[in-house]
């Protein structure tokens, strides 16, 4: 296979088995580092990759001898996450062998799993020290609570069906589990049937109408409007939860057409 040479050879190829464009991989390294630190968007970043062989009078063409018009975006896109799936392997493997060698030394490490060494869980100082890490708690929620958080949904980020699973390598921190959420929404449709018949519904002043109207200009609680190609996404955007310094606390997917309530509480709980 042509792919361990190009990786022995410093090159990562853009697909594991039918590549197409092969990329440094310090090349590869250096945009990674780039954005993490600046959040560099793939699209100018390609540009700028384009633009800086043009200057140097190199041109990507297809067969008919045209120049393509975007030459590295989706191959850089893909490479991009198979380096990354890359590197979480590697990291993956060299903490194994780490326990492994622990436990040579230290015999109470053995009752440990690997898996539990490897994925321990995130504490919530260290998301946010700043939130997390004081040792004083309880303060006067008129004055100022312990913890601010917010939530926020997006239908951007959506998983197809066609795409799978993927591989197993990683264990997310952050995410919650799709029957946990689903278990929340049970649970409050149970308590919603239960004081539905003695809920004393509220006076209001405005007009059925102007109700209606504001009802349907909130796009993101339509459920009669599905967030995406109906059967074609099992997941139709996430919900963040996310403290006041813009860390990332804990994320859930959407399931369901529009944002329910049970993702906010499933986030809080």
């Amino acid at each position: 296979p042509i792919t361990p040479c190009l990786v022995a050879a410093g090159l990562w190829p853009s697909t594991p088995v039918h590549l197409v464009l092969a990329f440094t991989i310090k090349l590869l390294a250096f945009y990674l580092q780039l954005f993490a630190d600046c959040m560099a968007p793939n699209e100018a970043f390609c540009e700028t990759l384009q633009q800086f062989h043009a200057v140097r009078g190199v041109f990507h063409c297809n067969d008919k001898g045209r120049p393509i018009e975007d030459p590295f975006c989706h191959a850089w896109a893909v490479a991009t996450q198979w380096y990354q799936l890359g590197m979480i392997m590697i990291t993956s493997h060299l903490e194994c062998a780490l326990h492994e060698a622990w436990c040579l030394l230290i015999p109470d490490l053995l009752s440990l799993q690997v898996s539990e060494y490897i994925h321990q869980p995130t504490s919530d100082s260290t998301l946010c020290p700043t939130c997390f890490g004081g040792e004083e708690w309880g303060s006067n929620m008129k004055i100022f609570p312990d913890i601010l958080v917010q939530l926020d949904g997006n239908f951007h980020h959506r998983c197809n069906l066609s795409g799978g699973t993927g591989p197993s390598f990683y264990s997310p921190l952050l995410f919650l589990d799709d029957m946990y959420v689903s278990k929340v929404g049970c649970e409050m449709e149970a308590m919603q049937m239960a004081t539905q018949p003695n809920a004393v519904q509220k006076a209001t002043t405005l007009v059925e109408e102007v109700v209606a109207a504001c009802w349907d200009s909130f796009k993101a609680a339509q459920e009669k409007d599905s967030q995406g190609v109906p059967g074609f996404h099992d997941e139709k955007g996430l919900v963040v939860c996310s403290c006041m310094h813009d860390v990332p606390l804990l994320i859930c997917n959407i399931t369901t057409p529009g944002e329910h309530q049970m993702y906010v509480i499933a986030l809080i709980c």
